[in-house]
């Protein structure tokens, strides 16, 4: 699988530094005398999990750079809001910034269908980062504004790991070989399921564990650490990565909670939310690379890749979905879509 490399990492730290030594040495406030001001970060994962330590570290690091001036304190395992309700908590100040599945609010945004829509045929992570970075993370802000969230920002892709299709029994290497499955899928991408003929099974994350026990579900849907962190795999037989589309979590936050600080530490805070995503984005990559190099032995799970032929067969029975996304009269939509074909063709 393609990873990031370590050294961008290690080259974005250093460009925090020196911006906020600028800052620092341009208005200088002494610590001593300036009041700490404690934010607050929304997380629905575990203390101990990566996606919150990765959170520490950073968090930490501005603390040391805004000389004690701000604190972000995290409130993990989803203790200060629903996950569900994160965006909304964010926007109204309850958190400060969150790490949030935007999806959850696909119904009355359609542009964030587009995470579940099967387009990145490519199967790269480069066009997917690329399309964010270059446009879709915009688009996104603009589509919360409208929607009346207009105290929120997205700062980046914190999350970017493809969705691959775990079985029980049955290898399937092209979509064809699922029909007639029962696949537990999410979103847009249970539409692709039932036009090859399977039967999506519509039941939460956490009850997927029990349907493929019980055999309510022959199949699942998600990024692989999940599978292996919640035990799926104990269950099934194979899996196939699909890569048409990927399972993303954004850093969003509160910019108008912002104006309570300096304008050093509004400079250091607002980087630092980017510099979240990004470092955040690496761990749990790296956490997916160590899944897909010990699961075959851990659980005895065939891991598969479709070659190219057997690609353009996925790519082929998802056209339908995305020919019907693409028919939405939403302005946002039709310029992600755009952005998603110059990155992705």
């Amino acid at each position: 699988m393609t990873m990031e490399k370590t050294g961008k990492k290690q080259l974005d730290w250093v460009l925090v530094l020196l911006l906020a030594g600028f800052f620092i040495c341009l208005a200088p406030v002494s610590a001593s005398l300036a009041q700490q001001i404690e934010l607050r970060a929304a997380y629905y994962s575990p203390d101990n999990h990566p996606l919150t330590l990765a959170a520490k570290e950073v968090f930490a690091d501005i603390e040391k750079m805004t000389q004690g001036r701000v604190k972000i304190k995290i409130f993990a395992s989803s203790s200060l809001l629903p996950t569900e309700e994160m965006a909304a908590g964010v926007n109204e100040g309850t958190a400060f910034c969150a790490n949030w599945y935007m999806p959850y609010m696909a119904k009355t945004i359609p542009l964030f269908n587009l995470e579940t829509i099967p387009v990145w045929t490519s199967g790269h992570y480069k066009a997917v980062i690329e399309a964010y970075e270059n446009g879709l993370n915009d688009l996104y802000t603009k589509a919360l504004d409208r929607q009346g969230l207009k105290n929120t920002k997205i700062a980046g892709v914190s999350m970017c790991l493809w969705r691959v299709l775990t079985t029980k029994k049955k290898q399937v290497k092209v979509p064809s070989e699922a029909k007639g499955m029962k696949i537990r899928s999410v979103g847009a991408e249970a539409d692709m399921w039932r036009a090859i003929g399977a039967s999506p099974v519509n039941i939460t994350t956490p009850q997927t564990y029990e349907a493929l026990a019980r055999g309510v579900a022959e199949g699942a849907t998600n990024y692989l650490e999940t599978m292996m962190d919640r035990k799926w795999l104990e269950h099934t037989d194979y899996v196939t990565c699909i890569n048409l589309s990927p399972v993303l979590m954004h850093i969003i936050y509160n910019y108008k909670m912002l104006e309570k600080l300096s304008p050093q530490d509004q400079a250091i805070v607002e980087t630092g939310m980017k510099l979240l995503a990004q470092v955040t984005r690496l761990r749990i990559m790296e956490g997916e690379g160590y899944a897909f190099a010990t699961i075959p032995e851990k659980f005895k799970t065939v891991i598969y890749t479709p070659d190219a032929k057997e690609h353009a067969e996925w790519v082929k029975a998802s056209e339908p979905v995305v020919a019907n996304f693409a028919k939405s009269d939403d302005a946002l939509v039709q310029e992600a879509l755009k952005i998603v074909r110059k990155y992705n063709p």
